[in-house]
């Protein structure tokens, strides 16, 4: 009897330590999973890298470890499953920063990040404006506008809320027009560097020295204007970080689990 006592104690003390370790690989699994998405998200991922991530939910439920993007966030779940092309005119003139023209036709200046000595996109079309841009920035005084003024334009921002001229307590963004000889296709060509605060521009501008690097931005104009050209985005591939998760999951999820039952078996005396 006192065997049979035995036997059942180990039984149960074995069977106890079998679910410890389910259990406790079952609390690791959402933290590493978390930590494989971000990992990807980086790799994968550039300006929508930290959308995706706000729209991450990983959660263990009875045991079923649960992966999901919020479906209200339709960029994050485009960038996961893919997206064919669609009209970008209605999104951007639904911001706030879209103003009406003097027709009636909401518009809005939108600008994109240039970069010189760059080859540009695939497409040709770019590529071209992209030689131009070069072209433009090999020049001597980029800076000065057609009637030979200097081109120089200074804000303060406030939380967001752009005041013209310096002022204490802010960020100050400098920008300036780039003279482009009129060509239509880099027309909206500027450069633009942030100074953290008021005392830094007056020091730097007087010293000429550390200055904040220059950014190229490339104004381009969106409107419902049915005369301008609307915005095709062209679709996105799918970067399935989910999935992948899931096929790695399986193999690590293997390895967890063993180490937590060797772990837990010999705590009780078990090698």
């Amino acid at each position: 009897m006192q065997e049979l006592l035995q036997v059942a104690q180990f039984i149960q003390a074995y069977v106890g330590a079998l679910q410890t370790a389910l259990d406790n690989t079952a609390m690791m699994l959402p933290g590493l999973a978390r930590q494989q998405i971000e990992t990807l998200a980086k790799n994968k991922l550039s300006t929508s890298m930290d959308n995706y991530i706000s729209a991450l939910s990983v959660k263990m439920e009875d045991y079923v470890l649960i992966m999901e993007l919020d479906p209200d966030n339709w960029l994050a779940c485009a960038v996961e499953e893919g997206a064919s092309g669609w009209d970008m005119t209605n999104s951007h003139l639904k911001s706030a920063k879209a103003k009406v023209s003097k027709e009636g036709y909401k518009y809005m200046s939108i600008p994109m990040g240039k970069e010189a000595g760059g080859k540009g996109g695939p497409s040709k079309k770019s590529q071209d404006i992209q030689k131009k841009i070069n072209e433009v920035m090999k020049r001597p005084k980029i800076a000065i506008s057609s009637n030979g003024t200097p081109s120089n334009k200074l804000f303060t921002n406030f939380g967001g809320r752009m005041q013209p001229g310096v002022f204490p307590g802010g960020t100050i963004t400098q920008t300036q027009k780039l003279e482009t000889g009129g060509d239509p296709d880099i027309s909206g060509l500027y450069r633009s560097r942030v100074f953290s605060n008021a005392e830094e521009y007056q020091q730097k501008s007087a010293s000429k020295k550390g200055m904040p690097a220059w950014k190229l931005l490339m104004f381009r104009t969106i409107s419902e204007n049915p005369k301008s050209k609307h915005w095709f985005h062209p679709g996105l591939t799918g970067v399935n970080i989910l999935k992948e998760t899931d096929n790695w999951l399986w193999g690590t999820v293997t390895t967890v689990f063993e180490n937590e039952i060797q772990r837990e078996l010999k705590n009780i005396g078990v090698e």
